[in-house]
C-alpha cells in the first residue's frame, strides 16, 4: 500500500485515477483548489492546494510515496501548468534533499512536461496496475 497524492483529483482524469488507486488498496490524498467535497470517503485524504499561487504544495506532498500530477488550468496555463508544475517538482525535490520521507515517483499527466525546458523533471514511463479508461 502506498500513499498517493493526486493533484487535480477532482477533475475528470483525476477522479478516475483516485478511484482506481483506492480500488487497488492505496491511501489517496486528493490535491484540489477547493475544500473537501461532501460525500468524499472518510479514508480519502484531502489537501487544499493551488499550483498557480503555490499555496499548500509543501503540505500536500508531505509523507506521500507517489505524486501523480493530473492538475491543469487552461485559463491560467503558464501560472498553474508550467510554473505550478515546477513548484510541485521543487517541493518533491526539497523533500528528497531534506527528509527520509519523500515521494518515490513523480508522474506527470498533461502538457507541462511536453516542453522539457519548462521544467527540470525527467520524463519517466510508469506502468500502473489500474484499468485503462
Amino acid at each position: 500500500m502506498m500513499r498517493i497524492l493526486v493533484t487535480g483529483g477532482t477533475g475528470v482524469l483525476g477522479r478516475e485515477i483516485v478511484e482506481a488507486a483506492e480500488a487497488a488498496g492505496h491511501v489517496v490524498r486528493v490535491g484540489s483548489r477547493g475544500p473537501r467535497r461532501a460525500g468524499a470517503p472518510d479514508a480519502r485524504e484531502w489537501a487544499v492546494m493551488d499550483l498557480a499561487s503555490g499555496s499548500g504544495i509543501d503540505e500536500a506532498v508531505a509523507e506521500v510515496d507517489v505524486v501523480i500530477h493530473a492538475a491543469s488550468d487552461p485559463k491560467r496555463s503558464q501560472a498553474a501548468d508550467v510554473d505550478g508544475t515546477r513548484a510541485l517538482v521543487d517541493a518533491c525535490t526539497a523533500l528528497i534533499s531534506h527528509s527520509t520521507q519523500c515521494p518515490a515517483t513523480f508522474a506527470q499527466v498533461g502538457a507541462a512536461l511536453a516542453r522539457p525546458a519548462n521544467c527540470r523533471a525527467r520524463r519517466t514511463t510508469i506502468s500502473a496496475p489500474w484499468r485503462a479508461w
